[in-house]
């Protein structure tokens, strides 16, 4: 009876291993699920009415300049973001993975847009490499795309070298005032 299962050990190992860069298929209640804006908590952060419950949702693989840290164009970036959001008609959020009960991780689109790619292309927020599902790969070259070219043309954070940095923003390597 043991040697039966013996056959299945590889078979397990082999389904284990995946791109590091995905994320398993969780269970997800909605892939796509329209909202209602409350409110703009920094640029790559706002609270949206969700199921009647509002929630924090975190902007997926984007990194903008924190307010609250005070750094070079992080009110900008929150001014974009805030303009997108109070003007649309629909705003849908598209997600990879739910997470908790209060914060919220996705792809957030005003009326079509998608506002992660309008920050990078302003040079307002930078990608972030966090894991994304298999069916986001298109979404996420778009936006490294994006990134890169707001870097080509050394447009908002890109106009300082050294402001952007590995993980976070180096405010003291700003060149503007």
């Amino acid at each position: 009876m043991r040697r039966s299962w013996i056959w299945l050990l590889p078979l397990v190992l082999m389904l284990g291993c995946k791109d590091p860069n995905q994320t398993a298929d969780l269970p997800i209640r909605k892939i796509v699920e329209e909202v209602e804006f409350v409110q703009t908590l920094d640029g790559d952060e706002a609270k949206f009415r969700i199921d009647g419950d509002v929630k924090t949702v975190q902007f997926l693989q984007v990194e903008s300049p924190s307010i609250d840290r005070k750094q070079p164009l992080g009110e900008d970036a929150m001014d974009l973001t805030d303009s997108l959001l109070k003007n649309a008609k629909k705003i849908e959020l598209r997600y990879d993975v739910h997470q908790g009960k209060s914060l919220v991780k996705a792809y957030v689109f005003a009326d079509g847009t998608n506002v992660q790619k309008e920050l990078l292309k302003k040079g307002l927020a930078r990608k972030r490499e966090e894991p994304f599902g298999k069916n986001r790969e298109n979404l996420v070259n778009d936006l490294q795309a994006t990134e890169l070219e707001a870097q080509e043309k050394q447009v908002g954070i890109w106009a300082c070298p050294g402001y952007v940095r590995n993980k976070d923003f180096a405010p003291e390597k700003w060149c503007k005032d």
